[in-house]
């Protein structure tokens, strides 16, 4: 899967400090329909990092996160696209940029928990067992309020949206 010519946005960029207040917003539209977990304007810029944004004339766009879990396991997270804004192949700009920038940091697995696993499989993910991932359940899941309801789909990386 490549993201034509007529869709890419040039305004691909490390999260700075100015972007919180427009992530947090974001995240809080998908927080508050079950989408996304709750990420506060703190947690934000603590992470902050770890996020890229697309914007375009100031105005964010799009938002996601590569953490880093253990020395070569990588989870791609926070994958949030403007209402607006969607449909115009950002969310496949991010994380095709994403996963570059995890395989050239040395991550030979990267993976995302997803309650959308045809978008992903359209970047070159597949569907696995959550079991293949104890770093991230130990690490993160124990922590979550939705551990005893959890209805996400691990998938894994395994190629395909990279030249």
């Amino acid at each position: 899967m490549r993201v034509q010519a007529t869709m890419m946005q040039t305004g691909l960029r490390p999260a700075a400090p100015s972007d919180v207040k427009g992530m947090a917003r974001l995240v809080d539209l998908y927080a508050r329909q079950g989408l996304l977990l709750p990420r506060s304007p703190m947690d934000l810029h603590r992470r902050l990092d770890q996020f890229l944004v697309i914007e375009e004339e100031g105005r964010l766009q799009a938002l996601g996160s590569l953490l880093p879990i253990e020395k070569d396991l990588a989870e791609i997270r926070t994958l949030a696209v403007a209402l607006e804004d969607q449909g115009r192949g950002l969310g496949h700009q991010l994380v095709e940029e994403l996963v570059r920038r995890g395989l050239k940091r040395g991550y030979s697995r990267l993976f995302c928990l997803t309650r959308e696993p045809g978008f992903f499989a359209t970047c070159g993910f597949q569907r696995v067992g959550l079991e293949q991932f104890p770093e991230k359940v130990w690490k993160d899941c124990c922590l979550c309020p939705r551990r005893e309801r959890c209805d996400e789909i691990a998938m894994l990386y395994t190629g395909g949206i990279l030249p």
